[in-house]
């Protein structure tokens, strides 16, 4: 478990694009992303950056966090990893 870089959930993805009724191509062009680089998110190929995760989820409409594998999310593993708030703010920023 890394408390450094949340992870995008590929199936939280693909759930949330067709919830939309969104096809990949739309979903890349309202995000300013390639097809290419949505598909690879999708399949769990790549990582969207940072800036490309916010847009994702503001896109969708939804928090970021709603999207990563829920043991990266450090709100969700904090707990588990003795951190305090204090020392995990930069942390949420980058997702």
């Amino acid at each position: 478990m890394s408390l450094l870089a949340p992870k995008l959930d590929p199936e939280r993805l693909l759930a949330a694009r067709i919830e939309r009724f969104l096809s990949r191509q739309e979903a890349a062009l309202r995000v300013g992303c390639s097809p290419k680089s949505w598909r690879n998110w999708e399949e769990g190929r790549n990582q969207p950056r940072p800036a490309f995760m916010r847009a994702v989820a503001e896109m969708l409409g939804v928090d970021p966090f709603d999207l990563c594998v829920p043991e990266t999310v450090p709100s969700r593993s904090l707990a588990a990893s003795g951190l305090t708030e204090r020392r995990w703010p930069r942390r949420i920023a980058a997702c």
